[in-house]
């Protein structure tokens, strides 16, 4: 999907050939720029720093009845592996679509310190949405779906280790934080960077990055690793993140 789009969108920049005056790159001041990553490794190293207090899980699993909200206990049970793994290749995807967008998208003369600008406005985003999923995660303690199991349904597999403090991480999602980010992040950055794009280019990147996001998302669940209401607040946290740091940035006409 992401080889698909990055083709189309470099067809797109070989037939503008002369358009790179239509393009615009993000410029980069350090006092907003150094601001921003400061703030992001501040709340991940806050996050980080801070630890999920595990709790005793009984064989028979902890106690439904204390998930509160029934979409998300309709949801226990469902334990694939297979998912779980296909969520980090999907996250993997999401995560480096931006800078696949901004690359091919980048009149030929100015790729690579295009690509660099936005790269250093993408690390900005990932960051604050990474320092705010750890610093929910380690603060709210959440049991994952599979500790809600009895111990002979739940996946022999060390990612399912009811005794780490990962099995107390539950909300909210970071695969889907990140996905969404860099879903947001795509989307804005392109409109910004374009503003005289045609409209199937405006709802192309939205389209693929939403998709990963959207993919990823769906696996947590399937896999037992979120419930649903952990992959919603993981994708507002990312999304915000993504669209926000674009946005702050002044957009300059290409040189």
């Amino acid at each position: 999907v992401v080889g698909l789009a990055a083709s189309s969108l470099a067809s797109a920049a070989l037939a503008g050939g002369d358009a790179a005056p239509n393009s615009a790159h993000p410029s980069i001041e350090w006092q907003l720029d150094g601001s921003l990553l400061v703030t992001g490794v501040s709340l991940l190293a806050v996050g980080r720093g801070m630890d999920a207090t595990p709790k005793f899980v009984p064989p028979a699993g902890l106690d439904r009845g204390d998930v509160h909200w029934s979409f998300d206990r309709g949801r226990i049970g469902k334990c694939d592996t297979r998912a779980n793994n296909e969520s980090d290749y999907a996250r993997d995807a999401a995560v480096a679509y931006p800078l696949v967008v901004a690359f091919v998208s980048q009149p030929s003369g100015t790729r690579t310190s295009g690509t660099l600008r936005r790269a250093i406005a993408y690390q900005e985003a990932v960051l604050i949405a990474g320092g705010m999923v750890a610093l929910i995660k380690n603060s709210a303690d959440r049991p994952r779906p599979y500790t809600y199991l009895p111990i002979d349904q739940r996946p022999d597999d060390p990612a399912y280790d009811v005794t780490s403090r990962e099995a107390f991480q539950s909300m909210p999602s970071g695969h889907t934080s990140a996905s969404f980010c860099a879903a947001g992040f795509a989307m804005t950055d392109y409109l910004l960077s374009w503003p005289e794009a045609g409209w199937l280019e405006r709802a192309g990147v939205p389209f693929v990055g939403g998709m990963l996001a959207g993919m990823t998302a769906a696996m947590r669940v399937e896999a037992g690793k979120h419930f649903p209401s952990d992959v919603i607040v993981g994708g507002v946290i990312g999304t915000s993140s993504g669209v926000a740091v674009p946005l702050v940035h002044h957009y300059l006409g290409a040189d």
